[in-house]
Parts: C-alpha cells; sequence; structure tokens
C-alpha cells in the first residue's frame, strides 16, 4: 500500500525554515497480516534538488497516488514550481528488491504552466494514466502511457470534443486491464459527466451521466474501477431536502453492461427484473440495450427510472410505458418498433428523456421538437428526428 503526503516539508541543508509542500510518500507492506512500514519516496528531481536553500511552495509530490503489484505512480501537480513553471508530472517507482526502487519521470511534451498534470494518476500493469485537469484554460485532458521494454513513451492524449472551459476532464482517472475511465466534473454547470474507453478495442466510448443528475452535482469529481464494477463520486448532491452540497452520492455500476445489454424477457414484461436480461443485470446508464422481435415478453416501465446508453427497438418489438414510467437515454434511441402507453389516464406522465439523437423509423423525415405526444413528455437533447 501507498499513502501520499503531498504537504510533507523537507528541511534545508543549511538549516533554517523547512520547504513547505515538497510532498513524499510512504510505502507499506503487509507481512503476516500486520502493514509494516517499508520506505519514503521523494521525487529525485524535486522542489529544491536544484536549490538547495530555496525556500518557497514544493511540488506536492504524494497529491495522488496509486500501486499495481510492484509498481506504484506518484502525482506531483506542481513540479516545476522551483522555475517558476508549475506544470505537474508524475514518477513511477518499480521494486527491485529489498528496499529499493527505480524511479521514472512522465511529462507530457505539450502541457503548459498550471496545467496540474499528474493531480490524478493511475496504473494497471504497462499501462499509466494521468489527469491534467487544467489544461487549455481547464477544458481538461488525460494521457495515456505505455511502457515498452525499459521506456514509458511520450503518451497517448485523450481529449473530449465539444467541452468548455471549467469542465476539467482528467479530474478523475482510472483503469483495470481492458477500461480506463476520466471524469469531466465540472462540465454542464457542474452536473458532470464520466467516459469509458475500451483501451484495448480501438479507444470505444462510451458515456455515463447520473440517472438523477442536477446542476451542481459534480459527478465525476472521483471515480475507481475494478474488473466486474465501476463506481462514481458526486461530491455535491442534494437529497431529501438538504442544504446543496451536504450529503453527496456514489453510483455503482456493472462492467458487463458498460458496451451492451439483450433484453430476453424469460421471466415477465418488467424492466427492472434482472431475470429478463441476457446477464441477469438491470441496465444501467452506460448499457447498450437492444429490444427483440423474439423475445418471450415485451419490456413495460412502470413506477421506476429505467436506465441505459444506446437503445435499440427492433422491427416488430415493442418498449410499453406505464403511467409513471420514465426513461433516460444517455445516448441515441433507433427505434424501427414502437413506444406505446399501456393504460391511458389523465394522469398519465411517462416521460423520454433523450441525450443522443432520436431516430423514430417510418415514411418521410420530421423533426421532433422536445414536448408531449399522445400524453408522453418527451426532452431531446440531439437531433431528433422522424425517417
Amino acid at each position: 500500500a501507498v499513502v501520499g503526503d503531498p504537504s510533507d516539508q523537507h528541511p534545508l541543508p543549511a538549516g533554517g525554515d523547512d520547504r513547505e509542500n515538497i510532498g513524499s510518500a510512504h510505502i507499506y507492506k503487509l507481512e503476516a497480516g500486520n502493514w509494516i512500514y517499508h520506505k519514503k519516496l521523494e521525487a529525485s528531481n524535486g522542489w529544491g534538488s536544484e536549490q538547495g536553500l530555496a525556500v518557497g511552495p514544493g511540488d506536492n509530490f504524494g497529491y495522488s497516488v496509486d500501486v499495481d503489484g510492484n509498481r506504484i505512480i506518484v502525482g506531483a501537480l506542481k513540479q516545476g514550481v522551483e522555475i517558476n513553471q508549475p506544470r505537474g508530472a508524475a514518477y513511477i517507482y518499480e521494486w527491485q528488491g529489498g528496499v529499493n526502487w527505480s524511479e521514472s519521470f512522465l511529462q507530457a511534451d505539450d502541457i503548459v504552466n498550471y496545467s496540474e498534470f499528474g493531480k490524478k494518476v493511475a496504473i494497471y500493469g504497462d499501462y499509466a494514466l494521468i489527469g491534467s485537469p487544467r489544461h487549455d484554460n481547464g477544458n481538461g485532458t488525460a494521457y495515456l502511457f505505455h511502457k515498452n521494454g525499459a521506456n514509458w513513451g511520450a503518451g497517448t492524449q485523450i481529449s473530449v470534443d465539444g467541452v468548455v472551459s471549467g469542465g476539467y476532464f482528467g479530474s478523475a482517472v482510472s483503469l483495470n486491464d481492458e477500461f480506463l475511465a476520466i471524469g469531466d466534473y465540472g462540465l454542464n454547470n457542474a452536473s458532470g459527466k464520466v467516459y469509458l474507453y475500451d483501451y484495448k478495442n480501438a479507444f470505444q466510448k462510451t458515456e455515463l451521466l447520473s440517472s438523477n443528475i442536477a446542476i451542481g452535482d459534480e459527478y465525476g469529481i472521483d471515480c475507481d474501477l475494478s474488473e466486474e464494477h465501476f463506481i462514481v463520486g458526486a461530491e455535491k448532491t442534494e437529497r431529501n431536502g438538504n442544504l446543496p452540497g451536504r450529503e453527496g452520492t456514489a453510483y455503482i455500476y456493472s462492467m458487463a453492461l458498460a458496451f451492451g445489454g439483450n433484453w430476453t424477457g424469460a421471466a415477465d414484461t418488467d424492466w427492472g427484473n434482472p431475470d429478463n436480461w441476457a446477464d441477469f443485470n438491470v441496465p444501467n446508464g452506460a448499457t447498450n440495450v437492444v429490444i427483440g422481435a423474439a423475445a418471450a415478453n415485451q419490456p413495460f416501465i412502470d413506477k421506476m427510472q429505467a436506465n441505459c446508453k444506446h437503445l435499440t427497438i427492433e422491427a416488430g418489438a415493442t418498449l410499453s410505458f406505464g403511467a409513471d414510467g420514465f426513461l433516460q437515454a444517455n445516448g441515441d434511441v433507433n427505434n424501427a418498433g414502437q413506444i406505446a402507453e399501456s393504460a391511458k389516464s389523465k394522469d398519465a406522465n411517462p416521460r423520454i428523456i433523450v441525450l443522443g439523437e432520436t431516430l423514430f423509423n417510418g415514411a418521410g423525415r420530421q423533426d421532433i421538437p422536445s414536448g408531449l405526444y399522445q400524453d408522453f413528455t418527451f426532452q431531446a437533447q440531439g437531433d431528433s428526428y422522424i425517417t
């Protein structure tokens, strides 16, 4: 285990006041059920290494840390401050036996001052993911480094088109053996978003939003991936009538659903019954859902909020809604079948929110603005039309 201490002070070689916020990281080893202190890590080129008597703010080495096997990555978001170039950096340490650790210095070629490169770091095997959330006036970016032989290379930059200043893409990073995740908590008035990439498969991308997203939630301010699950933090959610920012929420997703989910209808018509899905998991906001005509039962949504990424309703298939049914599609809806309300009443208000593009197959083409359609409240943020 490794623990960062970004405010750690380092003594001046010639005496006097300590240099503040230089930072360090501390390694602990599990031996016979007990955590034993192993070693203190310090950057070999940190603040004061070139200026022995300098006093001032430090690199904040240890602001973020991660460990995988015999490798540790440490972020220093203000590295370079001693020469008035606080761009940030990351350090990778590899165990060489005993108390010996080798050090590799990582920094992107295109970063500028105050990019906060290294504010968040993650490592898995031969891959390291480093966030730089204040790059490009706060648009943010991230870099994926891959070790080839003895070198970590220059890093592949990951950015998102259309982001705005203050989104802070790269404010959270995580990766496993197949996927990487990047948080963008300041996007859309700090409602936030998280991006998942299949970096072993041409960087296929999907986007996650919370099922009850609101302005100021800061969804994506932190996240973490395991092999089977993905957790996202939203630091400032308001729940149960409490003041804004008083509670916070964590959202847990199944990684089995990140890029696909198929309706079988094997048990009944209930969308919320896991037995009706091929992998026995109810879809979440990252799931691409396909509803086929050959399913034993067609899906029904009532008294719940259903979520998905992209939704495909094949020809001959039907998605039905009860009076209180609500579906949010974080991606596109391609409807070659039909969407229906099962029980019409004056109090019914089924709702569909589509954050991507919506395609209703039919004769001709007609633009569909958001509004009320045959008792359905339809809200679209992308290009919505009938063809």
